[in-house]
């Protein structure tokens, strides 16, 4: 497949997503350079031999005239980065969260409208066809009144990257813009998709201790929607079993969505489950995401996942943390 009006990119940040978007670039656009952007403090990799050009900097970068950059870097270091490239108008791609913090957020936005420069959040579930199916059946089915649904994702930190030592990584330090509510916030970004935004919030989280690190591994969150349904969304990176999944139900339906074996299930009591499967393959939604990204370059698609939808997640995730410092809910 060939871009003609994408011939260099750059990718800020060498980590395991940005080696991901690498590998994937190389696969599916082998015409296009790529320019790396690293700090020069982490490991070498072997495929560093593929890059066209490896600068110390995004200033190097933009001297290189890229037309698109991804940014992969930890949270803390987001909105600088996207600020020098909306600066020279360079579309990108930030990887989620949006930032550790919504502090110069609104700047970024202003900044944003007045370049008009293409801006996609890297929510990557979005381009999930088990859970576009899913919100399909619940766009579909909400004459049955469902009054409540429950999100669950839970996995194990040091399985996430087994070449690395969980300790050092973004995820798990809180200066680095850590923890679960952050790296987790796909499942805040699709409730908040599915279920159309949130009025309030409580929230507990917790340090387990388990993993000997400086940030929650658990998070609690009880929201109610907008159209005054219970969303129940549970986070933890601090067990062993793989679960991401949700539930949305009354007392006679349920509708679920497995992330783990990409299935649609919808039941009624006393009545045999229906069961669509997608069964999708290894990085596609990654190559989705990708190809989506360079068309909103070329041919001015709409991004998916806003600047203004992944304000809203960075938002309630900062609500939730308020709910639980303050032990009490929280006005979203």
């Amino acid at each position: 497949m060939i871009l003609k009006n994408i011939k260099r990119i750059c990718i800020i940040g060498f980590g395991s997503i940005g080696r991901k978007h690498f590998s994937i670039v190389r696969e599916m656009y082998p015409e296009i350079e790529i320019i790396l952007v690293r700090s020069g403090e982490g490991k070498n990799f072997e495929e560093e031999k593929f890059a066209k050009k490896i600068v110390n900097n995004i200033d190097e970068a933009i001297n290189f005239s890229p037309e698109a950059a991804f940014i992969c870097t930890p949270a803390t270091l987001h909105l600088i980065q996207a600020t020098k490239l909306i600066e020279k108008n360079i579309p990108i791609l930030i990887e989620k969260p949006l930032s550790d913090s919504s502090i110069g957020i609104k700047d970024l936005k202003i900044l944003a409208n007045q370049s008009n420069a293409v801006i996609l959040v890297g929510y990557v579930l979005r381009y999930s066809e088990s859970l576009k199916f899913f919100k399909k059946m619940i766009d579909n089915k909400l004459r049955f009144n469902f009054d409540s649904a429950d999100i669950n994702c839970q996995s194990f930190l040091p399985d996430w990257r087994p070449n690395q030592d969980y300790k050092k990584s973004p995820s798990a330090n809180k200066k680095l813009g850590g923890g679960v509510l952050l790296e987790l916030s796909h499942e805040i970004d699709y409730a908040n998709w599915i279920f159309g935004g949130f009025k309030n919030v409580r929230c507990k989280l917790k340090n387990t201790g388990i993993l000997d690190i400086d940030v929650e591994d658990n998070a609690s969150l009880k929201l109610v929607s907008n159209k005054n349904i219970d969303v129940n969304i549970d986070l933890n990176f601090s067990r062993k079993e793989k679960v991401r999944e949700c539930i949305y139900k009354n007392k006679e339906y349920s509708i679920k969505w497995d992330g783990i074996k990409d299935e649609v299930i919808l039941k009624r009591k006393n009545s045999d489950p229906k069961i669509w499967s997608f069964k999708s393959r290894d990085n596609e939604i990654y190559k989705k995401q990708i190809k989506h990204f360079f068309k909103c370059v070329i041919k001015s698609e709409k991004p998916q996942v806003s600047l203004d939808e992944s304000m809203e997640v960075l938002n309630i995730v900062e609500m939730a943390k308020k709910s639980n410092n303050q032990n009490r809910k929280i006005i979203i």
